[in-house]
């Protein structure tokens, strides 16, 4: 399923280039504003991925223990984890541990802050970073997608009008 909007070149190169990593287990550094869609874009990367069939799992630090992300890691197709740079140094340690071991499940980890002025503040590992920014993608902002407008609010109107069990506006 593709509910990616991509009219834009901007956005077409950011699908294709989820789409060209989809398949392999490679891990997915996805960077991009706040609001870009950097979890749809790791949902869709799940989804056209051979694991597809499996859990998709976001990782929010606040609420999960590093025990469910070590179940996680060892049954879902993919694991997201979200702002990475929010995460305290003593998950990220933990996080950096629990990834060097054997685990099945795919990582994608987002962030909308450039992750090397995070390293060189000191508020993301270095060895974390290195670790999970295998393949990165760029989500673009929406200042980047004029072209994208038009489809976009033409999309939100028809949920929109469904979801109120209206006639789709014209």
């Amino acid at each position: 399923m593709n509910d990616l909007i991509s009219v834009s070149r901007a956005m077409q190169e950011a699908v294709a280039s989820a789409l060209d990593v989809a398949p392999s287990p490679t891990t997915v550094l996805l960077r991009g504003e706040h609001g870009t869609g950097k979890r749809r874009f790791a949902r869709f990367i799940h989804e056209n991925s051979k694991a597809s069939t499996k859990a998709f799992v976001e990782i929010n630090p606040t609420t999960f223990s590093l025990t469910e992300v070590e179940q996680a890691l060892a049954t879902a197709g993919t694991v997201m984890f979200d702002e990475i740079g929010a995460l305290s140094h003593e998950y990220q340690a933990h996080l950096l541990r629990l990834l060097e071991l054997p685990h099945a499940a795919r990582i994608v980890a987002s962030t909308s802050e450039a992750p090397e002025e995070l390293v060189r503040l000191g508020r993301l590992r270095s060895d974390l970073f290195y670790r999970l920014d295998v393949y990165p993608l760029r989500v673009p902002s929406l200042r980047e997608r004029h072209d994208d407008v038009a489809r976009l609010a033409q999309v939100l109107l028809l949920k929109a009008a469904a979801r109120l069990g209206r006639p789709a506006p014209t």
